[in-house]
């Protein structure tokens, strides 16, 4: 696995194109969770897109091994509405250094999955909010991970943002351009 310190611009890069190959926002999803989950040695990683203020699970890594885990879902989702919520990443266990955030839900997530690690952030286009990424692995995020995510985040938003736009049917494409005008 490629730690943070390692990751060139070039494979964000190759991560972005990758996902512009599938053919639907879930594929594309599914795509993005295994590629983290590989790049970062992430035991699962979590999609969750954001509809009508609510966050909802898109795609996770290793989805046979979530499966028998599947008590743990309605948690994933808790810390991933936690980081959604505050508008900021989480970490669980908390780095030192870090501007105090609620980390109660990721608590209680990496307590249930016997994760040591925990880490969310929000998937943001200026002040919309598309969508949280939660990974969890065996070790904490260092700051250099931290910022390689967050880059990556800030460009992953705007085309999930685009593509849940182009997914949707006429009708709804037609009321949201109509709402703007009025």
């Amino acid at each position: 696995p490629v730690a943070g310190a390692d990751y060139r611009p070039s494979q964000l890069l190759d991560t972005l194109l990758a996902l512009f190959g599938e053919r639907s926002q879930h594929e594309a999803g599914l795509a993005l969770v295994n590629r983290l989950g590989r790049r970062f040695d992430a035991r699962q990683v979590q999609l969750g897109l954001v509809r009508k203020n609510s966050v909802r699970l898109l795609a996770v890594s290793h989805a046979a091994d979530f499966v028998e885990r599947a008590q743990q879902m309605q948690l994933a989702t808790q810390a991933m509405h936690e980081a959604f919520d505050q508008r900021s990443a989480v970490h669980w266990p908390p780095r030192a250094g870090d501007a105090p955030v609620v980390d109660a839900a990721h608590r209680r997530y990496a307590q249930a999955s016997a994760a040591p690690a925990v880490y969310s952030l929000p998937l943001a286009d200026g002040a919309n909010l598309v969508g949280v990424i939660t990974l969890e692995r065996d070790r904490p995020f260092d700051a250099a991970e931290g910022a390689l995510l967050s880059a990556l985040s800030a460009a992953l938003a705007p085309w999930f943002d685009m593509r849940r736009h182009a997914d949707q049917g006429a009708a709804a494409r037609l009321w949201r351009t109509s709402r703007r005008w009025l």
